[in-house]
């Protein structure tokens, strides 16, 4: 059913868990897996004069990032990554519908009342065309 899948994590501990649960999924529809950390810029783009420290910061999400999938994959033909800047939501779906993927997996968080208005998940899953499989908080 799925040929190339999207999965879009955040750096933390509980993602090595996911990223394996990912792979096992993708491994099922004997899919592609790209997966993808979006890292949102800092402040907006007109509010400062430089890239050089957000550089930095990108650059270090990127070696944590890599650790992350060095950690927590085996070697697996079919697991590609990267790291995109931007706003989560719209960069996950925009980056989804640019590059022919067939589902966007997301990781899914407990949250209150007022965080769920924040949650890049549910904004993904409104936004999307694709089909969006959220794994539940291990």
């Amino acid at each position: 059913m799925y040929k190339k899948i999207l999965y879009a994590v955040q750096l933390d501990d509980a993602n090595k868990l996911n990223i394996e649960k990912a792979i096992k999924y993708a491994d099922t529809h004997n899919a592609m897996l790209h997966v993808v950390n979006v890292v949102s810029p800092l402040m907006p783009r007109y509010a400062y004069t430089g890239v050089y420290v957000e550089q930095e910061i990108q650059d270090g999400f990127t070696e944590g990032f890599r650790n992350l999938l060095r950690e927590s994959v085996r070697p697996h033909p079919h697991v590609t990554s990267e790291i995109l800047l931007g706003e989560p939501a719209e960069i996950i779906t925009d980056y989804a519908d640019k590059n022919d993927f067939d589902a966007i997996l997301l990781n899914g968080h407990h949250h209150n009342i007022f965080g769920r208005f924040g949650s890049v998940a549910e904004k993904v899953v409104s936004m999307s065309k694709l089909d969006v499989i959220v794994f539940k908080e291990i």
